[in-house]
């Protein structure tokens, strides 16, 4: 389980471009079930409000399609 914690939280660090906001949520709220199963409900509500304010805070990155127009 500390392999995909790390690998999540992996996702969420500050990149040269901005990352979709979902992903980064996503990526925070996996970790939180982790630490919630584990029996940790402290680590779980500080990654589930990381999801939240990722969500609030990231800019939102519009999709961008590979087919034409």
């Amino acid at each position: 389980m500390a392999r995909a914690r790390a690998e999540c939280l992996a996702l969420t660090e500050p990149t040269p471009r901005p990352r979709a906001a979902r992903g980064v949520a996503f990526a925070r709220l996996v970790p939180g079930d982790l630490a919630r199963y584990g029996g940790d409900p402290v680590e779980a509500e500080r990654q589930y409000e990381a999801a939240r304010a990722a969500l609030e805070h990231q800019p939102l990155v519009v999709p961008s399609s590979t087919r034409g127009s």
